[in-house]
């Protein structure tokens, strides 16, 4: 017997995908910022060593696919660099319809500034206040 499909066995194709993937990594603290936005409205949020989950309501998705729409992000470029020689930045990575863009501070494009700041607000409004790095052991 080489081969056997078996009903019921959960793999990639049966799980639901993020609508929108949001990262904001570096600065002079080091954030390490994860968030998923699901088709349902649920979020999955990580920040360094903490975790949590919340909702968005149907209005508030539908608002944050207008902005996505509006921004031009699907007309943006792949990846805008900052300056070499740049320090403490803070590095954003956006995918939303299978497109990602990686933009760092000093090179945002305005139409990606507005989202950035509304993932961004949704990061620290349903994180801790003040992410302490791990601990060395």
């Amino acid at each position: 017997e080489l081969l056997r499909f078996s009903p019921g066995i959960e793999g990639e194709a049966d799980t639901e995908k993020p609508l929108l993937e949001f990262w904001r990594t570096g600065g002079f603290a080091g954030m390490d910022d994860h968030l998923e936005i699901y088709p349902d409205g649920s979020v999955s949020l990580a920040r360094k060593e903490f975790t949590t989950g919340f909702s968005l309501t149907g209005s508030e998705l539908d608002a944050l696919a207008a902005l996505m729409e509006d921004s031009g992000f699907m007309a943006c470029a792949p990846h805008y660099e900052a300056p070499p020689g740049s320090a403490d930045l803070f590095i954003y990575q956006i995918c939303w319809q299978g497109k990602t863009v990686i933009v760092e501070d000093t090179v945002i494009p305005a139409g990606l500034q507005e989202i950035i700041d509304a993932l961004t607000s949704l990061v620290v409004e349903n994180g801790p206040d003040d992410v302490i790095p791990p601990a060395d052991n």
